[in-house]
């Protein structure tokens, strides 16, 4: 067999992705899709989702890629991860009514981001001053690429911490 043959009969077998993973945004406690206090996340219509309860206001990227779109008011974000994952982050419920007061946003649209690095932060206590919530959403905007997420952690999680584990469906 020459090394033409040997790529030819690569070409039809199916290739397996390795496992995606998300990792938390922000420190705090962990939300499970059911757990969600608002509707759009907790039904799916956003993709799968899940959130946490935060316990500072750093909110960081749970991917590399690069950072799709920053909303002008800087509560929300979307990156797209390296790993296949396309995903946004929404701090808050109604927060988009403080325009952009008490957050302070570290990235722009088109960015390169690493994993881990700080993407905006967040005045918990001006959020909580007025009366919204301050839950950090994470969806899955590209959920339907992958088999059902995994939630990896429950209860107390640290930024960084591998949260989410997708497998992408066979290509």
């Amino acid at each position: 067999m020459g090394l033409f043959d040997y790529f030819k009969s690569k070409k039809n077998k199916t290739r397996t992705l390795p496992p995606a993973v998300v990792c938390a945004p922000v420190s705090g406690r962990v939300l499970s899709m059911s757990q969600l206090p608002d509707e759009a996340f907790a039904s799916g219509a956003m993709g799968w989702c899940c959130g946490i309860l935060p316990e500072d206001g750093v909110i960081k990227s749970p991917v590399t890629g690069d950072i799709m779109q920053v909303a002008d008011t800087y509560h929300a974000l979307g990156v797209d991860g390296d790993n296949g994952v396309q995903l946004v982050l929404h701090v808050g419920m109604d927060t988009a009514e403080l325009h952009a007061d008490g957050f302070r946003c570290r990235v722009r649209g088109g960015q390169p981001v690493r994993q881990g690095e700080v993407l905006l932060e967040a005045d918990l206590e001006k959020i909580r001053a007025a009366g919204l919530s301050d839950v950090v959403f994470l969806a899955i905007l590209n959920s339907d690429d992958f088999l059902e997420p995994e939630l990896i952690l429950s209860g107390p999680v640290v930024a960084g911490e591998a949260l989410i584990r997708l497998r992408h469906k066979e290509q």
